[in-house]
């Protein structure tokens, strides 16, 4: 009775010791492989930000490797986990004048869209890594994304990679991987969203092997309270 409940108890079901995670992105990202690096997982961050990434020399468990993303197959023969989490807003105010000129320069946008969409490419670079893992006979990428209502050229970037996320989530339940995406606002309530929210529900995504393709919304209920705004 007692091997039945063990599996039960909190380091079990949120075990991810002896995982080896790439995590990309250095704010949110930051957060998120230190929450696994924390809980025993070897941890590849990676960033375009490379100041960014001196905060994760110390770890104390010396879990946390900043590394760039072509040197990562030379270390390693598999991961067990993706975490798809960099990108760019390049935010501005000027939208709420209701001034549709010169708002945003078409670079601008394609910047934004080009970084925030360019995930797949990300995905298809590691997915012989992703492929080779034994960790319970399934492989987990898994996309993370902020959402809000400005700017426009942002929450369209963000639409879009959601919508791939769904369309990825179809490919990879063929070769038994899961991909699943967490969309987050950054503050909507009297309270800011805190690491920890976003931290426990990453360890839920990733440990959790039955959701396939869903987007779960950390928002402090804006969702509920904008029902005209959808994932």
């Amino acid at each position: 009775m007692f091997v039945k409940i063990a599996k039960f108890v909190t380091k079990n079901l949120f075990n991810v010791e002896g995982w080896i995670c790439v995590v990309s992105g250095s704010g949110t990202g930051l957060m998120i492989a230190q929450a696994f690096a924390n809980n025993g997982a070897k941890v590849y961050i990676t960033s375009c930000r490379q100041a960014s990434l001196k905060h994760t020399i110390a770890h104390p468990k010396g879990k946390l490797i900043p590394v760039t993303c072509d040197e990562i197959d030379k270390q390693e023969d598999h991961i067990d986990l993706l975490v798809n989490n960099a990108g760019i807003s390049e935010e501005s105010k000027e939208w709420f004048r209701g001034d549709f000129e010169d708002r945003d320069s078409n670079f601008n946008w394609e910047n934004v869209y080009r970084t925030n969409i360019n995930c797949f490419f990300t995905i298809t670079a590691f997915f012989p890594l992703l492929n080779a893992t034994s960790f319970g006979k399934s492989h987990t990428h898994w996309l993370y994304h902020e959402y809000y209502l400005s700017p426009y050229k942002y929450s369209v970037s963000k639409a879009a990679a959601i919508r791939l996320s769904t369309l990825l989530a179809q490919e990879f339940r063929m070769v038994a991987g899961q991909v699943r995406t967490m969309a987050r606002r950054k503050q909507y309530t009297d309270r800011p969203g805190r690491g920890e929210d976003i931290t426990q529900a990453a360890l839920m995504l990733a440990c959790n092997q039955y959701p396939y393709g869903q987007t779960l919304a950390i928002d402090g209920r804006y969702l509920l309270e904008h029902p005209c705004f959808t994932l």
